[in-house]
């Protein structure tokens, strides 16, 4: 682990998670705290939907056109965050899938008016990141959206992920 200094306080950082993220625990609690604070009105609107018997919890985004937001992708940490408060969700137990919806892309043919993107929102210690699950404007998606479909795409990505995990630890 490379030593390093926190790009707030400047204080030497010590823990891989702070280190690689360049901010200590007590300067990312602040900025969190300031940002849970922000205005509210801002962040997106949205709906929960659980999948019980796969601990899935499906965050649908509501679009409205007429009532710009910042987007679900780059507020997900709050929104999960409020949904572990809200709902009691444990993150090591859940998976977390993202719905995001908008207007269609008007250079690609969709029947649809608004683009439904589907993607699984992968939490780990140091970050968060995505994997793609469904898109209604996807070419070369041949399936019908479904939430058994979800549910079999999370099992691989989640199987490909442990073992990718295996094989980085030979």
């Amino acid at each position: 682990m490379n030593k390093s200094t926190c790009r707030i306080c400047g204080r030497e950082l010590t823990n891989e998670t702070s280190v690689d993220l360049a901010i200590g625990p007590v300067c990312r609690a602040k900025k969190l705290k300031e940002a849970e604070q922000a205005d509210r009105n801002q962040r997106p609107l949205y709906s929960v939907e659980f999948i019980e018997d796969y601990d899935i919890c499906l965050i649908h985004e509501t679009y409205d056109p007429d009532e710009p937001r910042i987007s679900l992708t780059n507020s997900i940490e709050f929104v999960i965050n409020d949904i572990v408060k809200q709902h009691g969700v444990c993150t090591n137990r859940y998976t977390f899938i993202q719905h995001s919806t908008g207007r269609r892309n008007p250079t690609f043919f969709c029947k649809d008016e608004f683009y439904h993107e589907y993607d699984l929102v992968i939490v780990d210690e140091a970050r968060i990141r995505w994997r793609y699950l469904w898109h209604n404007e996807n070419e070369q998606e041949q399936a019908e959206f479904s939430n058994d479909l979800l549910v079999e795409r999370v099992a691989k990505i989640k199987l490909d992920l442990q073992l990718d995990q295996i094989k980085n630890q030979k």
